[in-house]
């Protein structure tokens, strides 16, 4: 289901023609905050989200770290700041 349309990118100065040749990233990825226990449901090494608390986080396999990621990957409050940051009007995740 598509979320909200964006129109915070017409306040993005020097963005004034966002609406008529908008900036699309079509390479951005999402992880939902899947605890232990649910990736543990996938198996011994499943996939879990570590939220460290401070904006950064692991994605574990099992009770290995896979790798370190941030807050973007799962806030989607986080993620619209960063996109408006670096004027991105739409994302394909």
């Amino acid at each position: 289901m598509p979320g909200p349309a964006r129109t915070a990118a017409l306040s993005i100065p020097g963005r004034a023609d966002a609406m008529d040749h908008p900036t699309v990233d079509v390479h951005a990825h999402f992880f939902p905050r899947i605890s232990r226990g649910q990736g543990a449901m996938l198996g011994s090494d499943g996939p879990w989200l570590r939220d460290d608390g401070d904006g950064t986080g692991q994605l574990m396999a099992g009770n290995a770290e896979f790798r370190p990621v941030e807050a973007t990957l799962w806030d989607p409050d986080v993620r619209v700041a960063r996109m408006d940051e670096h004027g991105v009007d739409v994302q394909v995740v």
